[in-house]
């Protein structure tokens, strides 16, 4: 195992440091590749198009809010727990900030997809099974899909594929709860290539 992860080591620093030199030569980025904390938190992949790029980000959504006092009615559901997976999907446009090298802002549009688990207070679940639950809380595992705007800076690190960044958005809920609106907030770093 330790042979295994001292290779893995090698190959990436020799990678960090070839992909150093590209960048420093004046090549620009084509991909990236990162970790996303926020909403939703997990693999942040970007795929850049000169001043625009493709979003895609996989992981856990609500596990920063979610539980069981969170305010959030769908049909008899007292709320959720913190979801599963959540695919999220933007494209966004980028342009420079000066006076700091490598500093841009984005802006952006897209959707998610993602599961919950919606639990019910114990006569919503009476209501919906005809019997209690337990300590009086059921559950049931949802898909939620909506439509989501965002902003934030960026900044690669001079002469290294390394970037960090921040965002903030507003997600809109199409269905299960039509309308309802969150403001995700993100913070990551991603290693072009």
């Amino acid at each position: 195992m330790k042979k295994i992860v001292l290779s893995l080591v090698l190959l990436l620093s020799l990678f960090v440091t070839a992909q150093a030199q590209r960048r420093s030569s004046g090549s620009s980025r084509n991909w990236a590749v990162g970790l996303r904390l926020g909403d939703p938190a997990g693999i942040n992949v970007r795929k850049y198009f000169g001043d625009n790029a493709l979003e895609v980000n996989l992981g856990n959504t609500g596990m920063f809010y979610g539980g069981e006092s969170r305010t959030y009615n769908y049909r008899g559901y007292g709320g959720y727990r913190a979801s599963g997976i959540a695919l999220n999907v933007n494209y966004i446009g980028q342009k420079s900030l000066g006076g700091i090298e490598g500093l841009e802002w984005y802006w952006g549009v897209g959707g998610q997809i993602s599961s919950r688990k919606f639990y019910y207070y114990n006569d919503d679940y009476y209501k919906k099974y005809g019997y209690y639950y337990g300590n009086g809380v059921g559950y049931e595992n949802r898909v939620a899909l909506g439509a989501n705007v965002l902003a934030g800076i960026e900044w690669t690190i001079p002469s290294t594929p390394v970037s960090l960044f921040t965002d903030l958005g507003l997600h809109i809920e199409i269905v299960p709860s039509p309308f309802w609106i969150n403001a995700p907030f993100g913070i990551g770093g991603r290693f072009s290539f």
